[in-house]
């Protein structure tokens, strides 16, 4: 028997693979709801590192369908044993300083929808 490795691409069928589409997807949803619902915000949020997508911004909806910038971070690659492994976490490429960073840039709010 074969074994298969998943990976982000094929573990949700609603992942970012195509960047431009989710971008599409992303702003017909917010102008559908926001016809009924106006004052619903928007909390768009990526992956802590590095995922299917070589640069999670790439499927950045704009400043105009967002509110808030949010980073799902988990306690593993690498899993938080010592502060050089924090410092990781914080600092790493895609890491979450990048994203505070990211949202303070566009002028929105930073949020942390899962934290594991």
């Amino acid at each position: 028997m074969a074994l298969m490795t998943m990976t982000w691409r094929h573990w949700f069928r609603w992942a970012a693979t195509d960047p431009e589409a989710w971008v599409r997807c992303w702003r017909w949803i917010v102008q559908e709801s926001e016809s009924e619902a106006p004052d619903l915000r928007w909390d768009w949020w990526v992956y802590r590192g590095v995922n299917q997508l070589s640069d999670s911004r790439s499927a950045y909806s704009g400043d105009e369908y967002v509110d808030i910038v949010g980073v799902d971070s988990y306690d593993v690659s690498p899993a938080v044993r010592s502060e050089s492994d924090w410092q990781k976490h914080l600092y790493s490429r895609y890491g979450l300083q990048f994203w505070v960073d990211f949202a303070a840039q566009h002028g929105k709010q930073f949020s942390v929808p899962e934290w594991g």
